[in-house]
């Protein structure tokens, strides 16, 4: 950068001197490298560099099983029986038990807030099996309890409590402002990844072993070999997935090959559990696999709350979501070269599905409506409707948002129908999977007409004016002409651009605008600044290009003398004044219309359902 500059500064000298020796085109060879240089200089730009100060990739050391063992044991020491047992149902069949998810956002400028907030259920169900046989009970329960935790043996104690997993996020991902609370507006306790460790422990041993119930509401009677197998199936799971982090050697002898062991350790769940036919069914594996899954590649918010009273309970979280998140369409990062806020924002909506009833209403900023509100499918741009959801199990749920009705709020409404999971809360595996297609809402907001365009739409036209009265006044172009005071009004175009400014333009409202409004106001400048320019040029030396204009739509056709470059940049100034007027118009108009529509569409339904209930 600093070579560039030495260049660019001594070949300028070297054009500018006179140097007698030199002949013929030599001495542009200055002029052209001092150009090549500018170029270069206005495209490289600065560059900072920042690697030498990263910190680089963490390095995460797999856990062992006796660290493992040591955080299960510590958590049922401090938490109840109870506590644990609803963490485990909450995490492993969370549609029996989450009533309500409400999530409202809001942006503000480049960020987006939003609040999650979170009803549950408070049911407990003693999913234990029964023992008719204590004795063969007591001795299974010891033998599967030697290498991992039995939950059935946690001991209760008096710290009154529940331990409720509130967010699943991918690992390595961290939250900005991130806060959980609870009905009251307390912040909550979040407990520690060690904890968290050893309730994992506890959730994987529930999860393996309750599929271990017969019909009869017995254990099944494993042999040694059976229950060690599953025993290493189990710690396996703990210590090169769920628990672990990252990437370790293939092999002992291969050290420097490095391989996703959480990867080789998930497939080979179904593998390994398939030699129980009779205990792990297909869809039981597909399930064990699908929940370590999740739990291997993401990483839980826990928090601890006092234990309610029957009934439900709730409790929150809001963050902080960056611009840089929201900018995944080309327009928004076209937005961002100019400085713009984004308008458009692309939401996956991940709990549309895990409660009885989902939803989701988005604030727009001040002086936007919602201009468009559609769902799409997740990692992709293909539109969603209702019949997208035709095959969703265990049944098609009820879906509605707001379509141009050009209201201030965007809402997503999603509802369960038919049986629910909480109908059958007395078995853990009772409940169906929910499948159903991945997707995202995009919310799309617009100025509320006529908004920034107006003063905008005031600017083009105050210019405008100014650039045709200098093209047909002739004062430029003969100096004894009759319009002497003409540099007065040139000089005083910065007032109008100051006063229309003022009066329609603010900086967050056209912060917020269009990219056609951003473009406007740069070719209003443009033309603004090419008139004083022309005007200075040829105050020096005149401009080249007079012309004679035959004025023919008036009654008498009138010869009128001007310049080609005044004249080319009149006509052009005049068609952007009459395409930004054109917009202004069309965004109104679509806005009146659509409030219009919208009113009278509710008016009908209002007479409808009056006489129906009449």
């Amino acid at each position: 950068m600093v070579g560039l500059c030495i260049g660019l500064i001594f070949s300028l000298y070297l054009a500018t001197i006179d140097v007698g020796t030199i002949r013929g085109w030599w001495h542009l060879i200055p002029s052209v490298i001092a150009i090549m240089l500018a170029a270069a200089l206005a495209w490289i730009g600065y560059q900072p560099d920042l690697k030498k100060n990263a910190l680089g990739k963490p390095h995460p050391k797999q856990p062992r099983l006796e660290d493992v063992e040591a955080a299960a044991q510590y958590v049922k020491d401090k938490y109840g029986d109870d506590a644990i047992r609803y963490f485990q149902n909450a995490l492993l069949d969370l549609a029996s038990y989450l009533v309500r998810v409400d999530q409202e956002l809001s942006l503000n400028g480049r960020d987006l807030f939003t609040t999650t907030t979170l009803t549950f259920r408070y049911e407990l169900h003693d999913d234990q099996p029964k023992k008719n046989h204590e004795a063969n009970g007591a001795d299974e329960t010891r033998s599967l309890a030697a290498k991992s935790v039995d939950v059935a043996k946690i001991a209760k104690n008096d710290r009154k409590s529940i331990l409720l997993p509130i967010v699943t996020a991918r690992k390595g991902h961290l939250f900005d402002n991130f806060a959980a609370r609870s009905s009251s507006g307390a912040k909550v306790n979040l407990i520690s990844q060690y904890e968290i460790r050893g309730l994992l422990a506890t959730a994987i041993q529930a999860l393996f072993t309750q599929h271990l119930t017969q019909a009869d509401g017995n254990r099944a009677s494993l042999t040694p070999d059976q229950e060690q197998g599953l025993r290493d199936v189990m710690n396996d799971v703990l210590i090169n997935a769920v628990c672990f982090v990252g990437n370790t050697p293939s092999r002992p002898g291969a050290s420097f090959t490095l391989v996703d062991s959480r990867s080789e350790t998930l497939a080979d769940i179904d593998h390994k559990l398939s030699q129980w036919p009779l205990l792990f069914s297909k869809d039981v594996r597909n399930k064990i696999t699908r929940i370590c899954r999740v739990l291997t590649y993401n990483y839980l918010i826990v928090a601890e709350m006092t234990q309610p009273e029957l009934g439900n309970f709730v409790v929150s979280y809001e963050h902080m979501v960056t611009s840089d998140l929201m900018r995944t369409k080309r327009e928004e990062l076209l937005r961002a070269r100019f400085g713009l806020d984004p308008v458009t924002i692309d939401l996956p909506v991940s709990r549309a599905f895990q409660a009885d009833s989902f939803h989701l209403q988005i604030q727009a900023p001040p002086g936007q409506y919602v201009f468009d509100h559609h769902l799409e499918e997740l990692g992709s741009r293909n539109k969603m409707e209702q019949d997208s959801f035709e095959n969703a199990q265990p049944i098609r749920p009820y879906m509605r948002l707001y379509h141009e009705e050009g209201r201030s709020i965007a809402h997503l409404y999603v509802r369960r129908q038919g049986a629910h999971p909480h109908t059958q809360l007395s078995t853990s595996t009772s409940s169906p999977h929910v499948t159903a297609p991945s997707f995202k809402s995009v919310i799309r907001f617009r100025e509320i007409p006529p908004g920034s365009i107006s003063g905008i739409a005031l600017v083009s036209l105050m210019t405008s004016i100014l650039i045709m009265f200098f093209t047909f006044a002739r004062s430029p172009f003969n100096p004894t002409g009759t319009f002497q005071g003409a540099p007065a009004l040139i000089l005083a175009l910065p007032a109008f651009v100051a006063a229309a400014l003022g009066r329609g333009v603010d900086g967050r409202g056209l912060a917020r605008s269009s990219l056609t409004v951003s473009i406007a106001l740069g070719i209003v400048v443009l033309n603004s600044l090419l008139s004083v320019v022309f005007y200075i040029l040829n105050a020096v030396n005149s401009i080249p290009g007079n012309v004679t204009v035959t004025l023919s739509f008036l009654p008498q056709s009138t010869l009128v003398s001007t310049n080609g470059l005044w004249l080319t940049l009149g006509l052009w100034s005049t068609a952007t004044t009459i395409f930004i007027y054109k917009e202004k118009r069309a965004q109104t108009n679509y806005y009146l219309n659509m409030l219009t529509r919208s009113a009278v569409d509710n008016k009908k339904k209002d007479l409808q359902n009056d006489r129906e209930a009449t």
